[in-house]
């Protein structure tokens, strides 16, 4: 019995012209479907096709001088898949990018706020180290937030300057 939720499957036969023309594919897909009609050979492919991704199962047709004429066999669509396949990833990964989030900002403000840069410097601050020692951003932040505030006291001048702007008593 087949699910409700398979790919349906298309039959073609040679002269059905079911089997997509290399023309029809994607460029990069080209030359695989190409080689693959000429082998005279069964073969299994997955290609992109205007816009959706399909598996072509079949057995390449050549005439008597060895020409391809096509083949026989099935595509199968693929794309409904793969996108729910892909919303599903997102959707389970999206929770922990989230979490991770806040503490890369942190770190982000507390080098704007010591170094006088823009958020996008700071991001790239953190990327860019993130990349030299191998770590995770997320990670990287974290290390950098908890050794900052390790044994660090904020002076009066700053924290009186704090206080008069969260009071809107001047700068």
């Amino acid at each position: 019995m087949t699910r409700p939720d398979a790919p349906r499957a298309a039959r073609f036969e040679h002269r059905s012209g079911g089997c997509p023309n290399p023309e029809a594919v994607h460029p990069d897909d080209r030359a695989a479907l190409t080689t693959a009609l000429r082998s005279g050979r069964r073969f299994c492919l997955r290609l992109r096709l205007g816009g959706r991704t399909v598996v072509v199962v079949g057995d390449a047709v050549l005439d008597a001088d060895g020409t391809p004429l096509g083949a026989d066999g099935y595509t199968v669509d693929l794309t409904e898949l793969l996108a729910a396949e892909q919303r599903a990833a997102v959707d389970e990964a999206l929770p922990a990018y989230a979490r991770g989030r806040g503490v890369v900002e942190q770190a982000a403000g507390m080098l704007m706020t010591v170094y006088g840069i823009d958020a996008e410097r700071a991001a790239g601050i953190l990327e860019w180290r993130a990349a030299e020692t191998g770590v995770a951003v997320t990670e990287l932040a974290r290390g950098l937030c908890a050794a900052a505030s390790a044994g660090f006291e904020v002076g009066i001048p700053l924290r009186r300057h704090l206080d008069n702007l969260l009071l809107g008593t001047g700068a």
